[in-house]
């Protein structure tokens, strides 16, 4: 499932979103330099000065936003974490199957390292990257040993967002809700990429802990 758009003042809207379930692996067939691009990437929770290379005031001494190509500015990265970090610093008693409090991490690059794709196969490549991350990177839980986990993937140039989550993010969103927040989400993706990150953030912690399906217009 995938949505696509135009681009306004130059910036990417083609917005893709899918929340699969399924086991993905960094393959032999795949690009040489895509597979290295994927290995390679920084860890959120082990290298902080790789995934925030640029130089600031960062309010937060963990980070669940990896930058390492500087698309956003200090400032706008600790109020993505803020926003991330606000559930998974709340106490370990809170936590139920009915109300999760997702822990989710951002991982964002300049673009794809496949050569000349269709937006179709940029999705794929899109998805392994993200389940790669969603593995390698162990976010931190609180509530149910990782099944409330979440990955935002968002290459800039290609304009591709990739959502990959748990089994218990599965059974509060479905993945027609998650594409309807990706089409939503263009209008707010045409404002800047903070914008675009900003409002799917908040959109899916709705959802997971109201576990309402008429958020977006369903029925």
């Amino acid at each position: 499932m995938s949505s696509d758009g135009n681009t306004v003042s130059n910036f990417p809207v083609l917005i893709s979103a899918i929340l699969l379930w399924s086991s993905y692996a960094v393959r032999g067939e795949n690009p040489p330099e895509f597979t290295y691009q994927v290995q390679n990437y920084p860890n959120v929770i082990d290298s902080k000065d790789q995934c925030l290379p640029l130089k600031g005031s960062y309010d937060h001494p963990t980070t669940f936003v990896c930058d390492p190509f500087r698309l956003l500015t200090v400032d706008q990265i600790n109020r993505l974490n803020t926003l991330l970090q606000d559930d998974y610093a709340r106490d370990g008693s809170q936590c139920s199957v009915t109300n999760p409090n997702p822990v989710i991490g951002v991982a964002l690059v300049n673009r794809l390292k496949v050569g000349n794709e269709s937006p179709d196969r940029l999705l794929d490549y899109a998805s392994i990257f993200a389940y790669y991350l969603f593995r390698e990177w162990n976010l931190p839980f609180r509530c149910h040993t990782g099944s409330d986990k979440m990955i935002i993937f968002y290459s800039k140039d290609d304009g591709v967002l990739y959502t990959f989550g748990g089994d218990l993010i599965q059974r509060k969103i479905s993945s027609q809700q998650l594409v309807d927040i990706a089409v939503q989400s263009r209008v707010h993706f045409s404002n800047g990429i903070y914008e675009g990150l900003a409002y799917l953030i908040q959109q899916y912690k709705n959802s997971v802990s109201t576990g309402r399906t008429d958020l977006f217009g369903n029925k």
